[in-house]
């Protein structure tokens, strides 16, 4: 007998829970590491500007850099405060995915169709493991 006809609508709507808050999770942490790397390569690529192609300016008046490269650094201002943005938003996601898993895990522990038939537990917990990389066993991160 399948485990999805036995559990009852509110194990099977916390499972699908955990599993919309690790997609948003991923999805997060996808996020940050693109804007990481913008941030990288435009703060790169305006050293590298500055100080190769234009050390004249730099010799001169080096407060003209700042507005012969007013673009650039403003994109990667931008950039960096996008970077911050998905960084809150991804440890937000990921505290929250962290709590629902926890309590999935207890609810799976003291549930009275689980302590009857304890395969249940053993089925759903290999189920998310395999399909969506989530552990619904022990409480360790």
């Amino acid at each position: 007998m399948p485990w999805r006809d036995i559990v009852t609508d509110d194990t099977g709507t916390m499972l699908k829970s955990l599993i919309e808050k690790k997609e948003k999770k991923e999805k997060m942490k996808w996020r940050h590491t693109l804007s990481v790397i913008l941030t990288l390569i435009l703060l790169g690529s305006l050293i590298a500007r500055i100080f190769i192609y234009q050390q004249e300016i730099l010799k001169e008046n080096p407060f003209d850099i700042l507005s012969k490269n007013y673009l650039l650094l403003m994109a990667a201002i931008i950039a960096f405060l996008f970077q911050n943005y998905y960084y809150t938003k991804k440890k937000k996601a990921k505290d929250k995915f962290d709590r629902l898993r926890d309590e999935v895990i207890d609810h799976l522990n003291y549930t009275w169709y689980i302590n009857m038939q304890p395969k249940i537990k053993e089925q759903i917990s290999s189920y998310m493991q395999e399909n969506h990389d989530i552990n619904v066993v022990y409480k360790s991160k």
